[in-house]
Order: structure tokens, then sequence, then C-alpha cells
């Protein structure tokens, strides 16, 4: 039961951040404790082991330093600069979970996207 209301508080809440972003915004972290929420919600859906979850923290915090430092960057501090950095650490996160989590823990982790980003869209049409 613990575990039960633990995993839907985790849930609820990274639903409510990913509501006021886009898709791509799913990694946007700036901070260690950014990465760690994200990564708590991807322990939780997708049952990571001891060594996928470090493997995994290590990527997202190094994300998390990268993105702060690109957001302090003068000539990256234009939004379409901070989109374009934003896809391109998306990307390197997801083609390093891929390798971590091997096909069938990714396959979870795409359905779990696909589906928070259609309730995401499906609120912002209400």
């Amino acid at each position: 039961m613990k575990k039960f209301i633990t995993t839907s508080v985790l849930f609820v809440a990274f639903a409510v951040a990913a509501m006021a972003q886009t898709q791509s915004d799913l990694f946007k972290m700036t901070t260690e404790a950014d990465a760690d929420v994200v990564l708590k919600v991807l322990s939780t859906e997708l049952k990571l082991s001891t060594e996928e979850f470090s493997k995994v923290r290590e990527i997202l915090v190094k994300s998390a330093q990268s993105q702060a430092q690109s957001l302090q960057d003068k000539n990256l501090n234009t939004p379409e600069m901070q989109v374009n950095v934003l896809r391109r650490q998306t990307l390197h996160i997801e083609t390093n979970l891929k390798t971590i989590l091997g096909e069938e823990k990714f396959k979870a982790y795409e359905a779990a996207k696909t589906k928070l980003t259609e309730q995401v869209k499906g609120n912002r049409k209400n």
C-alpha cells in the first residue's frame, strides 16, 4: 500500500510538471534534484535494477549539469537555442536509456512517455 501511494504521488507530480511542458521538455532539468525526480519516476515505472538505477542517475545528473551550464551561456540563452540544447540532451538520454535498459524496458519507457504526452495534449485542449 505504501509503495502504491508513493508511486501515485510521484506519477501525479511528474504528470503535473509535464503538463506545463512540451513532449521534448520531459527531460528539462537544471539541478540534481530535478534529475532525481525524473529518476524516481523512471525507476518506479520501469522497475529499474540497482545497476540500471545508478547508470540512469549518472546520465540524468550529467544532463542536468549540462543544461544548467547551457542556460548560463549568453550565446545559448535564446529560446531557439534552448530548445535545440534540450532536444540534443533528450536524444542523448534516450539513446543511453535504450542501451542501459534493453529493448523490452525501453519499449515500456516509450509507451509510458507516449501515454503521458497524450494526457498532456488532452489536458491542454480542455
